[in-house]
């Protein structure tokens, strides 16, 4: 679970960085190291190696710093020595990985993350479940984080089942409840490092895409740049989040038409962007291949795209499913004649047009205006007529 929380981290943040230390002017003088400690105890949870890995200031990697095996009774230690007046750095305690060296953060098997100033003293402990149930002190960003996680967490929990039993309402009500805690969080502690991992935190938007819209958007980001300026103004997260909010804000529009451009790849990994159809009438859809009523809302829209196709009709359908195999099978089987895109790996495109159902539909006329479209085929049917 926590592996894959850092790895949506990863792909949120694809600028590269620098790893590990702050950039300093070049000097011949030798920088004072303070020695930091991280110990604890993990008993009876049949972990035997542990490493101690720093993370990059952009999230896209990680760097082995140590790696001790557990006492008997489970006890381990670190010292390191990190130079004195630094700003925080994240760091991950990981578990028997297959290759302790690699520095792909999805291949960290991660148990916990720590927020590591220079001189800390950090005491973990755990039994049976290290994930979920240890105990962190000697740093309060640390012990946020953990704060953060206990009820971010169970609550995915509960959502996971929620959604395999397909009690759909339940998990939806469940995960929009936790999103809101989760801004709660971000909001109290925006000058804390702790809320930069809230904010990268994005678990129910990657089963349910559509649910970005009512989660983190580019002002939360602005919120916490701003204030971790103020409590760490050496922070190498703050160039970080800059980045975060340049991408979160980067609405690709084309030249003179006046709604958020999407570009994203159809069945065949082949490049679409909505705004090639400019100056024709488009229908854009978001929709689900699990969605019956999408299913239904796609076999009569074929009727008229048939009828008006020639006459400068365009569609442009934007899938919300999690998985791409299960969405190409389906494009496959309707036989899509218009332009579909895969959107499940791409929140950011459901929080654009504030998508919280499916299937949704836009019409665009000639000119580039914008408005809702019905989903009811007769009305649709009129609309389109009348701007062709």
């Amino acid at each position: 679970m926590k592996r894959y929380i850092w790895a949506m981290m990863a792909i949120a943040l694809t600028v590269a960085g620098c790893k590990g230390q702050d950039k300093k002017e070049e000097s011949n003088t030798t920088p004072a190291m303070v020695t930091t400690t991280i110990s604890g105890c993990f008993a009876d949870n049949g972990t035997q190696t542990i490493n101690l890995q720093l993370v990059a200031d952009d999230f896209t990697a990680v760097e082995r710093v140590a790696s001790t095996q557990l006492t008997a009774d489970g006890k381990f230690g670190f010292e390191i020595a990190i130079e004195e007046g630094t700003s925080p750095r994240f760091y991950l305690i990981t578990a028997n990985a297959d290759n302790p060296d690699t520095e792909d953060i999805v291949e960290q098997e991660s148990l916990i993350t720590l927020v590591v100033a220079p001189g800390d003293n950090i005491s973990l402990h755990a039994t049976d479940d290290i994930i979920n149930d240890y105990t962190v002190t000697g740093s309060e960003e640390s012990q946020l984080i953990k704060e953060f996680e206990t009820a971010y967490l169970g609550a995915y929990n509960t959502f996971v089942e929620q959604v395999d039993g397909e009690r759909n309402k339940e998990a939806i009500a469940t995960a929009t409840a936790a999103m809101r805690k989760q801004l709660e969080f971000v909001i109290t502690h925006a000058d804390r490092l702790a809320s930069i991992y809230a904010l990268n935190t994005r678990l129910f938007e990657q089963h349910i895409p559509m649910l970005a819209s009512k989660g983190i958007n580019h002002i939360h980001y602005k919120t916490v740049r701003d204030a971790i300026a103020k409590s760490y103004p050496t922070s190498p997260y703050i160039a970080t989040l800059e980045r975060s909010i340049e991408l979160a804000t980067m609405i690709a529009n084309a030249p003179e038409v006046s709604y958020p451009n999407i570009t994203l790849s159809d069945i065949n990994r082949n490049i679409h962007s909505l705004t090639d159809n400019k100056g024709k009438v488009t229908l854009l859809c978001f929709w689900s291949a699990q969605d019956q009523l999408s299913t239904l809302f796609i076999g009569e829209f074929k009727e008229i795209y048939k009828r008006y196709h020639d006459a400068g009709l365009e569609a442009y359908f934007v899938s919300a499913d999690s998985s791409r195999v299960f969405w190409i099978e389906s494009v496959r089987m309707q036989k899509h004649p218009w332009v579909s895109v895969f959107g499940g790996d791409n929140p950011s495109v459901f929080s654009m047009y504030n998508v919280d159902v499916v299937p949704l539909a836009f019409i665009i006329d000639r000119e580039g205006n914008m408005k809702s479209a019905t989903l009811i085929p007769d009305e649709l049917d009129k609309m389109i007529k009348e701007l062709l």
